[in-house]
């Protein structure tokens, strides 16, 4: 996907193969959900994501390449989901840049590996959940900022863990 300019207002769902590049355009998400499910061609391969500070509703990694080829996205810059943030299968790499959501994380399956980034989950009883696959804390900071009652679900390794009512 190559969003240079206009507006692309969302209005179901969408399934990107490759690369999410937006470099001057108006995203309006609505309530939708961005699947990533990669190239499917039987390699493992390495997608960016570049959002252009335009948010996400619901946004899921989940390649179909198999169990072998497992593909992989590269934040460009910070990435903002409205609602939720999915890995299911493949690489989530942030490069160093901030991921924001103001619902759930749900680690169920795939690599997220969070460098030195600010993850921050923001929305009034938002929770992580973690049943599958891998995190990476790297040396990230994960920030509970809501007023609601928030859950960590199943055991994690945090490298800083931060809890604190807006």
């Amino acid at each position: 996907v190559n969003l240079t300019s206009g507006t692309f207002n969302a209005g179901s769902n969408i399934n990107v193969r490759g690369n999410w590049q937006n470099t001057g355009a108006t995203f309006n998400a609505g309530v939708s959900m961005v699947t990533f499910l990669g190239t499917n061609n039987g390699t493992s391969d390495t997608h960016n994501i570049k959002s252009n500070a335009q948010n996400f509703a619901n946004i899921m990694f989940n390649t179909d390449e198999g169990t072998a080829n497992l593909d992989t996205w590269n934040l460009q810059d910070a990435l903002n989901a409205t609602v939720n943030i999915i890995i299911t299968k493949g690489s989530l790499v942030t490069a160093n840049n901030a991921v924001t959501t103001t619902g759930n994380i749900n680690i169920n399956g795939g690599d997220f590996l969070a460098g030195s980034s600010t993850i921050v989950l923001s929305g009034a009883g938002s929770n992580w959940q973690h049943s599958a696959g891998t995190f990476n804390a790297g040396t990230s900071n994960v920030r509970f900022g809501n007023t609601g009652v928030s859950q960590i679900a199943n055991a994690e390794t945090f490298y800083n863990l931060q809890l604190s009512t807006t």
